[in-house]
């Protein structure tokens, strides 16, 4: 079996290597604010679409544009990321961020939402691309995936708190209230970075200026190809999941889906510290089998689902099985490539994060029309059972440090 450590990773290095730096600390909550201002305009533009006098075609079309731009603009965001200095790569991020939120504000027709809906889908992935890499670059290299883990969990705490904190905030104050609070997060988030981020200085990780014309490995690593293929396979079934459980659950008359989501939400914030630790002390190829196994187990118990408890089961089991996966997938990338390539590297990987997660959705729902739920979730088990296929056969759990 292998490890996600190398030789030069003793254990006592283990025990010594400090996480909680201050600049890590700050860069956690700076991307738990980025995070909220996603999923606390989440739930509320379908909203707003339809006040406006949009209607459900036109709810999809945002949904869509928001989440493909944010895409293709992951390939950028890494190439901005390896070419220049990262801090100010991250500060620009974090303001175009901030004040394309604020652009909600003044978005008084639909087609004014509309563009500022796709400005959001660029601004927040060159600031999560940029947090991430730079996160990533404080952490001690015996410690990456514990500390990855750990960092994830901002994005966690944020999915479980946002959509119900702007929902509260929507009742009391109105569209207006929520994206004010949203703008007014987005410039604490830059506030922070500005006053608290620090990055290794540039000479450090690059210490050859890059060439002056761009090329196609700029854009994409190839040695996170395999990475992101397998997350692509894998975030097929987050895409499936939390798009028809709340119909499959109404098919079956439970009232209550959202109870699949809150236990999805609380196993993945309560595992994923220890995780990270164990894809650092006890090897890789153990936790990425036991977290695909996790995950096809969840969508055996779905398709058999005749009611809540069962859900509940399958929220657990899927939330346990992609916090085992994900942070060891990422701190695996993180040792196979050199601290110069890492922004690319980040870039390739969530494009396959993005894209599974749209392909998930759209393949989903002519299965399900076609099939029913039941099959669709059983069929699921293909795309995992294809993700440990490259795996192994991709090497990618043999690595190396590099520096």
């Amino acid at each position: 079996m292998s490890s996600i450590g190398t030789d030069t990773e003793s254990p006592a290095a283990f025990k010594k290597a400090s996480l909680w730096s201050k600049t890590f600390i700050f860069t956690f909550f700076a991307n738990f604010l980025v995070y909220f201002c996603v999923q606390g305009l989440w739930p509320i533009v379908p909203l707003y679409i339809v006040v406006m006098g949009g209607d459900e075609r036109l709810v999809g079309l945002y949904a869509g544009a928001f989440t493909l731009v944010n895409m293709l603009m992951r390939p950028v965001s890494g190439m901005l990321l390896d070419r220049f200095d990262r801090r100010a790569v991250l500060v620009a991020g974090a303001a175009l961020l901030a004040l394309v939120i604020a652009g909600y504000n003044f978005a008084s027709a639909l087609s004014l939402l509309l563009l500022v809906r796709m400005m959001h889908g660029a601004s927040n992935s060159l600031a999560n691309t940029s947090i991430t890499t730079v996160a990533s670059g404080l952490l001690p290299p015996a410690r990456l995936g514990e500390g990855m883990g750990l960092f994830s969990l901002s994005t966690s705490i944020s999915i479980a708190l946002a959509p119900a904190a702007a929902i509260l905030v929507l009742n009391r104050a109105g569209f207006s209230g929520v994206f004010l609070a949203n703008c007014l997060l987005a410039f604490t988030a830059l506030f922070i970075i500005l006053l608290s981020v620090r990055v290794i200085p540039a000479q450090q990780v690059r210490p050859q200026a890059p060439p002056s014309r761009l090329q196609w490995s700029d854009f994409f690593e190839s040695q996170a190809l395999p990475a992101a293929v397998i997350i692509l396979l894998v975030n097929n079934i987050f895409g499936i999941l939390t798009s028809f459980i709340p119909l499959f659950a109404a098919e079956l008359g439970i009232g209550n889906s959202g109870l699949f989501f809150t236990a999805l939400a609380s196993t993945t914030m309560l595992s994923r510290p220890l995780a990270g630790r164990w894809a650092d002390s006890k090897g890789a190829d153990k936790l990425i089998a036991m977290g695909l196994i996790l995950t096809v187990v969840s969508l055996i118990i779905t398709s058999r689902s005749s009611g809540i408890v069962h859900l509940i089961i399958a929220g657990l089991l899927f939330g346990f099985g992609l916090t085992v996966f994900l942070p060891t997938m990422q701190a695996l990338l993180l040792k196979k490539v050199s601290l110069a390539r890492r922004g690319a590297a980040m870039g390739t990987f969530l494009t396959g994060f993005d894209l599974g997660n749209g392909i998930g959705a759209a393949v989903g729902g002519v299965l399900a029309s076609t099939y029913g739920f039941r099959v669709t979730f059983l069929l699921g088990i293909l795309p995992i059972s294809l993700a440990a296929l490259v795996y192994f056969l991709s090497g990618i759990g043999r690595v190396e440090s590099r520096g």
